[in-house]
């Protein structure tokens, strides 16, 4: 609690956190050398389950989750719309550190891209992701991400003709469900 009174416009604490770049639509991870120099950082996402702690102040200022999100996602609308009311959002970079080295994480590099075990769980992530670029106002991060599925509709038949036309209904129904409004759990989600 005394990152606290190092930055008093603190609105949000947790343990672990991740950078979120706004015209991507993209979590970006923490460095790990930067976790090792500094006892705390910024960070623009604490991820559910991640020990978020919010100020009183944050909730008297009437921001509150979106109960029409889920899966994670939830998290992310709530600490943009923080960060844009002007509150930081701040972890505890030796916790960071400490979970990191519990999961086997420090070193890890996301690959480019991989074939997806369960598209369902794609289509919430796009679905989720356009919501947000809408509820925070990030138009350029929409066009993006109509480009960037798109391309990824048709990248999908790189692994065969059943799992590109799988993938490619997927995120032609998080595109249609998206422009219906249609939000919630819309899909069911199995196990992977």
């Amino acid at each position: 609690m005394s990152i606290r009174d190092v930055n008093p416009f603190c609105g949000i604490l947790g343990a672990v956190g991740q950078y979120f770049d706004r015209t991507k639509g993209k979590i970006l991870r923490v460095k790990t050398q930067l976790l090792k120099e500094k006892p705390w950082i910024e960070v623009d996402y604490v991820a559910g389950g991640m020990c978020m702690l919010v100020s009183g102040e944050v909730a008297r200022s009437g921001i509150a989750p979106d109960p029409k999100l889920f899966f994670g996602f939830e998290e992310l609308d709530f600490c943009l719309k923080v960060k844009r009311k002007g509150y930081s959002i701040v972890v505890d970079n030796k916790l960071f550190l400490e979970a990191r080295i519990k999961h086997g994480r420090l070193d890890f590099d996301l690959p480019l891209y991989l074939k997806k075990t369960n598209l369902v769980r794609e289509y919430y992530s796009l679905r989720n992701l356009l919501y947000i670029s809408d509820s925070v106002s990030l138009p350029i991060m929409k066009r993006y991400l109509y480009l960037k599925w798109s391309l990824k509709a048709i990248y999908g038949f790189r692994y065969g003709p059943f799992y590109g036309w799988e993938n490619m209904k997927i995120i032609t129904l998080a595109f249609y469900h998206f422009w219906r409004k249609k939000m919630g759990n819309t899909l069911k989600l199995r196990n992977g």
